[in-house]
């Protein structure tokens, strides 16, 4: 079968992942509410379009936090991509190169950041879980500084893991020979093996710092010269006191229907984020920045892709498929412009 949208590329990734694989990259919280409002939401907007309007030249660049895009898209922090393919982070990299955006880089990377930015052609951002060692999240984030990062995307969302119940039934564990890559020198890189558990579930409770609050920020902030984002906005109050306290931007997302079930779907979120407050700056930035992450929300594509967005699951689906030749593919059906 050609594959022609996302739709193929998921459609033939069920058919090449494993169970445990697929079911990780695709499923939701508890009852997956949120997972299938999420896409829901975005069926539920319509295009009011215009005519008779030149259309001969068109122009999707932007800029983002001095970064020059082809388009207001972004490859949102997937964990765990060499599931779905041997090159796994590293593709995604350079197809986000090749694309002209900006891939995002979760901390539960397959590949450390040191290999993944030396094959980047674009901008790489980092995204952090901050641990309860402190000391294990400060030396991570000076290594994302000196690997060439240029962006920290702290999440925010995840002080206890969503029940993927999905995964639980799975007791998922990632497969033999792949590991936390970016823990590995603080000895942190295996998850706990547990019948009828998520390992994952298992490794965030016991590793990532359930204490994280506002006042963190600063301390997180002093670490780095780099930009610090908030991903797991889904408040208009928290995003004004995410600028308040010194973020460089926000990213609006419920961690594509991934932990708190029956919340709402980023998209409806999203047009109570456009202003954090009169006269408010962020970290010498005069707009502080806003981005969406729709994980949920696979397939859309076009006129729909037009506000800043995080592109997140299709990384599995695509990467399972042909790995950086999917991403081409795909985005050669689908030019910016």
């Amino acid at each position: 079968m050609e594959l022609i949208n996302l739709y193929d590329y998921e459609a033939a990734a069920r058919e090449r992942l494993s169970q445990q694989a697929w079911d990780y990259y695709s499923s939701g919280a508890h009852d997956e509410i949120t997972l299938r409002e999420n896409h829901a939401a975005f069926d539920r907007i319509t295009l009011r379009y215009r005519v008779l309007r030149d259309v001969s030249t068109l122009d999707t660049s932007t800029t983002l936090l001095g970064h020059a895009l082809s388009m207001p898209v972004l490859i949102a922090p997937t964990a765990f991509q060499r599931m779905a393919h041997p090159d796994g982070e590293v593709a995604t990299c350079r197809a986000a190169g090749a694309a002209g955006t900006i891939m995002v880089l979760s901390t539960l990377s397959n590949t450390s950041m040191e290999q993944v930015t030396a094959a980047a052609s674009g901008p790489v951002w980092f995204q952090l879980y901050v641990y309860r060692d402190r000391d294990v999240s400060t030396e991570i984030v000076r290594r994302a500084e000196a690997a060439g990062c240029t962006a920290i995307v702290v999440t925010v969302d995840a002080p206890v893991l969503g029940v993927r119940e999905r995964d639980v039934r799975n007791s998922f564990q990632l497969p033999e020979g792949l590991s936390v890559e970016n823990l590995l020198p603080a000895g942190k890189a295996a998850l706990p093996h547990g019948a009828g558990e998520s390992g994952l579930a298992q490794y965030a409770a016991s590793m990532f710092d359930p204490s994280l609050s506002w006042t963190d920020l600063e301390w997180l902030s002093g670490l780095t010269s780099l930009p610090v984002l908030i991903k797991g906005i889904a408040h208009p109050d928290d995003a004004r006191l995410a600028v308040e306290h010194g973020a460089a931007g926000i990213v609006v997302s419920n961690h594509g229907g991934r932990q708190l079930d029956t919340s709402p779907a980023t998209i409806e979120c999203a047009s109570g984020h456009r202003h954090c407050g009169p006269g408010q700056r962020a970290r010498g930035h005069p707009d502080p920045p806003g981005r969406w992450d729709q994980a949920g929300d696979r397939h859309r594509q076009g006129d729909r892709a037009r506000c800043r967005r995080g592109l997140h699951r299709p990384a599995g689906a695509v990467g399972a498929c042909r790995g950086r030749s999917g991403w081409r593919d795909e985005r050669a059906r689908h030019p910016a412009g």
